[in-house]
């Protein structure tokens, strides 16, 4: 096992690139300690503990984004994707630890994945339901999306966000909508 100091975000970085950013920066971090820093014994150890999987089998009958949906929708489908067939302790534990979501937003940001793969969220007539605002971004951080701006549509019981957010690789920007719930429904009422 290698000295955990010698393994540079660099080194991280560069086996998370060639994995396509399919394994995490912790478990590649491990692969790296484990295989004393050589990118291709990391390789064959994340293989060897089911971390990486082939290709061919890894995505099979996946959801893809309509025709017409622009290019970085493609990569929210493969995040949504990856996350939901994950063993749920296991993208829950990951969460909590490379995102610091707290426990009660697990449930909500499953229902979001869900909600991406069934097309919610890219238009105004359908947006995404019942996340709230600290569970969207909890979400959009775990699929590796940044808020750029936002705005903000009142009615009477709710509140459509349109939310333009960017990717962190690439810099794509994509609008998502989100309703949640009006700001009524939690101040106190007049004493």
């Amino acid at each position: 096992m290698a000295d955990a100091n010698i393994i540079t975000v660099k080194d991280i970085h560069s086996l998370r690139t060639y994995t396509e950013f399919l394994v995490s920066i912790h478990d590649c971090r491990q692969a790296l300690i484990e295989s004393k820093g050589n990118q291709d014994k990391a390789l064959t150890w994340l293989k060897e503990q089911g971390i990486l999987q082939p290709r061919s089998t890894k995505f099979e009958n996946w959801a893809f984004p309509p025709v017409g949906a622009k290019p970085v929708w493609g990569y929210i489908y493969a995040k949504a994707e990856i996350f939901l067939r994950m063993n749920p302790g296991i993208a829950e534990k990951e969460w909590k630890r490379d995102f610091r979501v707290p426990d009660k937003y697990h449930e909500k940001i499953r229902s979001g994945l869900e909600q991406i793969l069934a097309g919610a969220g890219q238009k105004r007539e359908q947006p995404l339901r019942g996340i709230g605002i600290c569970a969207f971004y909890a979400l959009m951080s775990i699929i590796g999306l940044k808020v750029v701006s936002q705005a903000a549509e009142f009615g009477e019981d709710d509140v459509l966000d349109t939310m333009t957010l960017e990717q962190h690789i690439t810099g794509n920007q994509v609008i998502i909508f989100n309703l949640v719930d009006h700001p009524k429904h939690y101040l106190m009422p007049d004493s």
